[in-house]
């Protein structure tokens, strides 16, 4: 069966590296180049299995073509390969769906490892990246751990919809009261607005 390969690279050497490593170690692959955002955005062809993405696209902002990528290919691997090692970019693609992080300058068989772990439904990372989702992982766990079981229901109430002064009658409290709890609650997870809150206490759920 012949595996799809998509490569989403603006310098061309590096572009012409990754497509020699994929030619020289992977038999039954098509590999397919792009240089630009735009590009592939563009491109009507046969879905991908793997698409290796950089998110230092000089057209378009990568983590919006990863966002399109992952809308229009549903089923496909997407493997960032980039410089970016700063967590926002990190955890804005792992929210946007990118199933592993590469950061540049790694070796070849590190590369091809990386590949075949993806293509078998793993989720390969730098070890400095890997450690950064580590890191989040336990210090998210300890920003819900901290809430009072109050901050806790009122978050709860938050999240399935109710507003400040439903949630004040619902706990029988005070409008303010439930004002300085969610403050505190902001506070304590990081956040600036109840969108983040939710989205982090309901991650925390999930794991």
């Amino acid at each position: 069966m012949m595996n799809i390969v998509w490569v989403v690279e603006d310098m061309e050497y590096i572009r012409e590296e990754v497509e020699k490593v994929l030619n020289d170690n992977f038999i039954h692959t098509l590999v397919v180049t792009f240089g630009s955002g735009q590009e592939v955005i563009d491109f009507v062809g046969e879905k991908p299995d793997v698409i290796i993405l950089d998110l230092g696209l000089p057209d378009m902002d990568g983590l919006q073509v990863l966002l399109t990528l992952r809308y229009r290919y549903q089923e496909a691997k997407i493997l960032i390969y980039t410089i970016y090692e700063d967590s926002q970019h990190l955890f804005e693609a792992l929210k946007f769906g990118a199933n592993g992080y590469l950061l540049k300058g790694i070796l070849h068989n590190r590369l091809v490892e990386s590949i075949l772990e993806i293509m078998n439904g793993g989720a390969p990372m730098s070890r400095s990246i890997a450690k950064k989702v580590f890191e989040s992982f336990h210090r998210n766990e300890s920003e819900i751990t901290s809430l009072t079981n109050k901050e806790i229901i009122v978050l709860q109430l938050l999240s399935s919809g109710l507003l400040y002064k439903e949630i004040a009658d619902k706990m029988s409290l005070s409008i303010n009261t439930v004002k300085n709890h969610i403050k505190s609650i902001y506070g304590k997870l990081h956040v600036q607005n109840s969108r983040e809150a939710i989205l982090k206490f309901m991650h925390n759920n999930d794991k």
